[in-house]
């Protein structure tokens, strides 16, 4: 059997109708969650160079130490002694306290044994730590001080005496 011309035509324009179609392009589904940062390397570093160090011995701060603020001579004695006086000449002769000096680790333990013109601090010793700036200087902080005083004339910052 022949196709009619309209039978012919029928097909032919539904031939074009589903070739001309386009098929539609996927629409790409949103990301469920937030892309992962690839990891970067860490820039090197250089290890910071502390700010003082902790004295442990009596080695360690043996010297005349001198702060200008309240006019204050130390000396440290290789024996454990130190001696505390407002001039450099009196120092070794005439302080106005004498204290014997131990550590305990960083912890330096401060007992009078003879006060002279200042209020005595008893038997309890005082206990400090004393950091060894990189300058050459020394500053002595208050730990655990019941004695005003002692502290008073004791935490400071020292310049050594050359």
């Amino acid at each position: 059997m022949r196709a009619s011309p309209i039978s012919m035509m029928l097909m032919t324009l539904v031939m074009t109708a589903s070739a001309c179609g386009s098929t539609p392009t996927p629409i790409a589904a949103p990301p469920t969650s937030a892309p992962t940062p690839t990891p970067t390397a860490a820039p090197p570093t250089v290890a910071p160079t502390p700010a003082f160090t902790l004295a442990t011995s009596i080695k360690d701060i043996i010297g005349t130490w001198h702060n200008a603020g309240k006019s204050l001579y130390l000396r440290f004695y290789e024996d454990g002694t130190l001696h505390q006086s407002h001039s450099l000449d009196n120092l070794d002769n005439q302080p106005y306290a004498i204290s014997e000096i131990r550590f305990e680790g960083t912890q330096m333990f401060l007992k009078e044994t003879a006060v002279s013109g200042v209020p005595s601090c008893g038997d309890t010793p005082g206990i400090y730590e004393v950091r060894l700036l990189p300058d050459g200087k020394i500053r002595i902080v208050r730990t655990k001080e019941k004695c005003s005083p002692r502290a008073g004339d004791t935490a400071l910052q020292y310049d050594p005496v050359r």
